[in-house]
């Protein structure tokens, strides 16, 4: 049983070490060779070298769902329980397209980017594989150690983008730890109470989206009205069961 435990654990981590290393060798390059095309700066110019670049950023991920598809395999199942929810979600994505009202090859980069390159990435990898795969281990043990794996990871680009040294880089990987578990909390629940992996990815993209735009009031707003959606869903059945209308 702890044997198992420890394989697991250090296969989960041998793998996001890897990827992570990726991110920052992928990064430190476009960074170096100032080949780095920020996303308020994307046009028919320097698309290329974007996509170029978020291409090798996402590889890994996309790795990872083909070596480890039969973890992740049952989270991207959309089945007749959670179909209206996921057609829900997708009209809600497209919504969002027209709410920010950037039509242009630029603001459709932004759009696809946040749904592909970063929030289909990231959810097939840490609520796709890593917390499916730590389950085994203990659902509370996977929480924490997804939501910390998904802070750490976030400080990778940041760290090379500002120049930032390995002290600076490793405390601002701590810094975020409490804000990866409580955002991974957020994107389980939702996973769980979907059972698909299409819902977080959704709601994940949005709320990137938004912040691109400077619209954060929105991402709280679909953050806790996707939330209060979700919870009525979960309880409201419990407490109207045995009774009768």
């Amino acid at each position: 049983m702890y044997e198992n435990k420890f394989f697991l654990v250090g296969e989960v981590v041998l793998v996001c070490l890897i990827w992570m290393t990726c991110i920052w060798v992928v990064s430190c390059y476009y960074f170096h060779h100032d080949l780095i095309v920020p996303l308020a700066e994307v046009s028919g110019d320097t698309i290329g070298r974007r996509v170029g670049m978020d291409l090798l950023l996402c590889l890994p991920a996309f790795l990872i769902l083909t070596v480890f598809y039969g973890t992740i395999k049952s989270t991207l199942c959309i089945e007749r329980e959670n179909r209206k929810i996921c057609l829900l979600a997708a009209l809600f994505l497209l919504l969002s397209f027209f709410i920010c009202q950037d039509v242009s090859l630029r603001g459709l980069y932004i759009f696809l980017y946040n749904v592909i390159i970063v929030s289909f990435a990231e959810e097939v990898v840490f609520r796709g594989y890593i917390y499916q795969r730590l389950r085994k281990a203990g659902v509370i043990f996977s929480f924490f150690l997804t939501g910390c794996m998904f802070g750490i990871v976030h400080a990778i680009v940041p760290a090379v983008l500002n120049g930032s040294n390995w002290r600076e880089t490793l405390l601002n990987m701590v810094g975020l730890l409490g804000w990866g578990i409580i955002f991974n909390g957020i994107f389980v629940y939702f996973l769980a109470s979907s059972h698909t992996l299409f819902v977080p990815v959704v709601i994940h993209a949005m709320g990137n989206y938004f912040t691109e735009y400077d619209r954060t009031a929105y991402t709280d707003m679909l953050y806790l009205f996707c939330l209060g959606c979700f919870i009525i869903k979960d309880i409201y059945p419990q407490c109207t069961r045995g009774h009768t209308p």
